[in-house]
């Protein structure tokens, strides 16, 4: 148990929570910048070269088909569904 209270102080002094993404200043000024970020990597994608999530629609590079979504850990990566159905 004193293992976990040192871990946990440790991160708690830390207090970081962070992630590195591929930006630059120059993309603000440019208005025909479109911009694609990989749900998984947060890195920026090439367009057209993408596989969606069937359920929440986010993005994510070539190469992470058939993981689980990382924005709503309900489907998987390139997937095709045909949507829900309701039987009344």
């Amino acid at each position: 148990m004193t293992n976990a209270k040192k871990v946990s102080a440790a991160c708690e002094a830390q207090g970081k929570n962070e992630s590195k993404a591929e930006f630059s200043e120059e993309m603000l000024t440019d208005e025909n910048m479109v911009f694609r970020i990989c749900g998984k990597s947060l890195s920026l994608m090439n367009e057209g070269k993408f596989k969606k999530c069937p359920y929440d629609g986010s993005r994510y590079k070539l190469g992470f088909e058939d993981q689980i979504c990382d924005v709503c850990t309900v489907a998987k990566i390139g997937v095709e569904s045909m949507g829900l159905k309701f039987a009344l």
